[in-house]
């Protein structure tokens, strides 16, 4: 049983690795914030305040949602809440991540049926480690994590899956006996990605092709901020796969330098935007039902009461959905760390 606080794979709590002599690069770095640039055209997405607003509560006007549907006829009432703009803070672009699935022959064919989530609907979610729950609709996991070490006993890598019905209908329990946790064995080959320190691949066809990128940063007016980039590397020869291993990671670097990057997800105070400005969930933090109950369990689980709440933009979308989880659960682990009893690789 680990009892060790958790810690990101990250340079700036590299004095917490033992045995580490190979120093990472920081991608927390002061640069500038394009938000800053362009604070006065986002003055309408911050409003008078800086508690991040809870998408159920934002009226189907909106424009912030993607099905943009409103009931014609119907006039809005008094105490409906006044519905979000687009802060703007990236301009328009017709760049669509999906048009690119994955066609590699080493990635995995698509997930069977039975892997298919029972909640179609469901738009919250909260990570309690090793599990992704739905909150406002139930208290049942979605998803599983998986880490895995090095041999100096650092984190090196974090796999995500989506659970099978029949092992989530198994942890169908009264919030009584809800502090014991679940315990359900990780499947390595329904991994849908694979978290690295430096990058995220889909390991599946129905994941985003390439990598995901993530970069971090301070305003000028020390709020954080936090960019998710879509990475399309060149395609390899073989003669570049026949190269020594110095040689490959040199090219390595050149190949990240050449290659087609473009913004995935902007997030600041909590607050998720696509490459075009539109809000696609907000983070949020508190409790849902039977969080107390695992609270008191004393079990040292990090992430506790983290909790993601979409907007139309993925919730009728498995594959957007899951992506925007993969991202969530990325920028956690690469910037506080994920620890759990038992985090061993294959529970």
């Amino acid at each position: 049983m680990h009892t060790a606080s958790p810690y990101p794979p990250t340079t700036r709590n590299v004095r917490r690795f033992p045995y580490n002599k190979n120093t990472l690069p920081d991608t927390y770095e002061e640069e500038e914030d394009p938000f800053d640039a362009l604070a006065r055209a986002s003055v309408t997405s911050e409003g008078e305040s800086d508690d991040a607003l809870s998408p159920s509560t934002v009226s189907s006007v909106g424009r912030h949602s993607i099905s943009g549907a409103s009931s014609p006829g119907v006039p809005q009432s008094a105490t409906t809440p006044a519905p979000l703009v687009t802060s703007n803070t990236f301009p328009f672009t017709n760049y669509n991540p999906w048009g690119a699935t994955q066609t590699s022959t080493g990635t995995a064919p698509r997930l069977p049926q039975e892997y298919v989530t029972i909640d179609d609907e469901a738009r919250t979610f909260r990570f309690q480690a090793p599990f992704v729950y739905t909150t406002k609709t139930s208290n049942l996991p979605r998803y599983q994590v998986q880490q895995e070490f090095d041999r100096a006993g650092k984190p090196s890598k974090l796999n995500l899956r989506r659970l099978r019905p029949q092992e989530t209908r198994s942890c169908s329990v009264s919030a009584i006996h809800a502090a014991r946790g679940p315990r359900i064995r990780y499947d390595e080959e329904g991994t849908m990605y694979s978290i690295s320190p430096f990058e995220m691949r889909g390991k599946t066809e129905d994941t985003l092709a390439d990598s995901v990128q993530i970069s971090s940063g301070k305003s000028l007016w020390g709020g954080q901020w936090t960019r998710l980039w879509h990475v399309k590397h060149p395609r390899r020869s073989d003669s570049h796969l026949s190269r020594t291993s110095s040689d490959t990671q040199r090219s390595n670097r050149r190949s990240i330098d050449d290659s087609d990057k473009r913004l995935l997800f902007a997030v600041k105070k909590g607050v998720w935007e696509d490459a075009d400005g539109m809000i696609v969930a907000r983070e949020e933090k508190g409790w849902g039902y039977g969080d107390r109950l695992l609270s008191r369990r004393g079990s040292g689980a990090s992430a506790n009461g983290k909790v993601l709440e979409m907007t139309d933009f993925a919730v009728k979308d498995t594959s957007k959905r899951d992506l925007l989880v993969a991202c969530w659960i990325m920028r956690i682990w690469t910037g506080e760390g994920v620890r759990w009893d038992g985090d061993l690789k294959g529970w």
